[in-house]
């Protein structure tokens, strides 16, 4: 593991705290057996190799080394690096790139394009995440089919097949939003993945959440072709998918006021913000209505 790891100059690198002379020593502690030795490294790597989302070269260089993470089945704490490569990914196509796809310039150079490419190249390790055995591993590389694969056809029926065997409700939730996602990036899988979630949407053999999530999902892929039914069909649903939750009543405590409760799942609530999130016009932010220059000032 980590053949050429000390074959990188790593010092002639930064992060955001200056030599990125570091970052071996990281990634050694992300496969360590001792979970807070790992918990600090990871937390290290956020705060400096992937500060606030910024992709350095240095967080590029480091990107083969965490899927031989990833990847290796008998290593502890891979759903966090899978995050983590995830992150790192959707980071780069969100700060890295114009609307049309052209690179931005940023002086110093950073490590968005670099970082892209890699995780392209790995589409492969990303289709077999989302097969492994752990179900937070593939909870966590999920969102890379929809970022990372070029192959429309591939990526939307590799999102059927994980719906079609996954029960738990998150996880099915992250596959819906997902493929709109993949539709939104890829024109080619548009129709094939706006008529599939139209299907969930209406097939009562899926749950109610799902259903709901499928009907927000299309949506946000064509907010031009919703109807006057869309808002009466996802208030039904809403309605089913609360009367399915069990109930677990709990008596207030007596020596406080019993605070108010929202009848709605943190599921179903996950799924409203997101369409609002990638609805709103946001000031200020690179890729969301804000202006961009060509070079930028990393």
């Amino acid at each position: 593991m980590f053949e050429r790891l000390h074959a990188i100059d790593w010092a002639s690198m930064e992060h955001a705290y200056g030599s990125a002379d570091e970052v071996p020593a990281l990634l050694w502690a992300l496969r360590s057996p001792d979970a807070e030795e790992r918990s600090k490294a990871l937390d290290r790597f956020h705060g400096a190799v992937h500060h606030q989302g910024s992709v350095y070269p240095s967080t590029a260089a480091s990107l083969p080394f965490l899927f031989e993470l990833a990847t290796d089945r008998a290593m502890p704490g891979r759903a966090a690096v899978v995050a983590l490569l995830v992150s790192i990914g959707r980071e780069s196509l969100d700060r890295g790139f114009e609307d049309d796809g052209t690179e931005i310039e940023y002086y110093p150079p950073m490590g968005f394009a670099q970082a892209v490419v890699s995780l392209r190249e790995r589409d492969a390790e990303f289709a077999e995440l989302v097969r492994d055995p752990d179900p937070d591993v593939r909870l966590a590389a999920i969102p890379g089919l929809g970022l990372f694969l070029e192959d429309a056809d591939r990526a939307a029926a590799l999102l059927r097949e994980r719906l079609a065997a996954e029960r738990g409700t998150p996880t099915r939730l992250r596959i819906v939003e997902v493929a709109a996602t993949l539709a939104l990036r890829l024109p080619a899988a548009s129709q094939q993945v706006t008529d599939w979630l139209a299907g969930l949407a209406a097939d009562r053999a899926q749950g109610p959440a799902t259903r709901l999530a499928a009907l927000v999902q299309r949506a946000r892929c064509a907010p031009d072709e919703i109807g006057e039914d869309v808002v009466p069909a996802a208030v039904g649903l809403l309605r089913e998918t609360v009367r399915a939750l069990p109930v677990r009543p709990i008596a207030p405590a007596p020596s406080r006021q019993a605070a108010p409760t929202n009848a709605a799942p943190p599921q179903i609530v996950a799924v409203f913000e997101d369409l609002d999130r990638h609805t709103r016009v946001y000031a200020g932010r690179p890729g969301l209505g804000a202006p961009r220059r060509r070079t930028r000032a990393a």
